[in-house]
């Protein structure tokens, strides 16, 4: 029996990342239930050993992106994924990534790569905020995170952002 599949898009600063570390400190506990948050397609932290509580290298090497943060490769990831889902024998599998959300504005569909590593039927789960408290939110992470670029959402970087004819 092929288990349901459950793709969280959050878009980034509506919780995701919280959501990500609680399926990451629980996963022996959803495990015991049937449910299972994979350990394939995590990128790998600052600290080597650790990884990122995501599966956004899932959705980075679907774009084709390399670098020593993500996994091998995508067919190294796909065969983890399947070993692991083969020896859990879950009900469910949950893959939650920020990027796959934000992979919508690319030209390549990430998407359709990613129905190709795991076939069938998904259901989808996209986080979403406000517009206004997104850019309030993402504008304060910018600061706490010491960036000193212009503000991301700033009328000049927002303005390629729109379709003509918008304002």
């Amino acid at each position: 029996m092929n288990p349901r599949i459950i793709l969280h898009i959050g878009q980034q600063k509506s919780g995701t990342t919280s959501l990500q570390h609680t399926f990451i400190a629980d996963r022996d506990r959803l495990r015991s239930k049937g449910i299972l948050y994979p350990a394939a397609g995590h990128r790998r932290a600052r600290q080597a050993h650790r990884f990122q509580p995501s599966h956004n290298g899932i959705f980075h090497l679907l774009e084709g992106q390399r670098n020593r943060k993500l996994p091998e490769s995508i067919d190294v990831v796909a065969e983890q994924l399947h070993r692991e889902i083969r020896e859990a024998q879950p009900e469910v599998v949950i893959i939650s990534a920020e990027h796959a959300f934000m992979a919508a504005d690319q030209e390549i569909d990430v998407l359709a790569g990613f129905d190709e590593l795991l076939p069938g039927p998904k259901d989808v789960v996209a986080y979403l905020r406000r517009p206004d408290h997104y850019i309030t939110s993402f504008h304060k992470h910018d600061i706490r995170m010491s960036n000193r670029l212009p503000g991301l959402h700033t009328p000049e970087r927002l303005e390629d952002k729109l379709e003509p004819g918008t304002s």
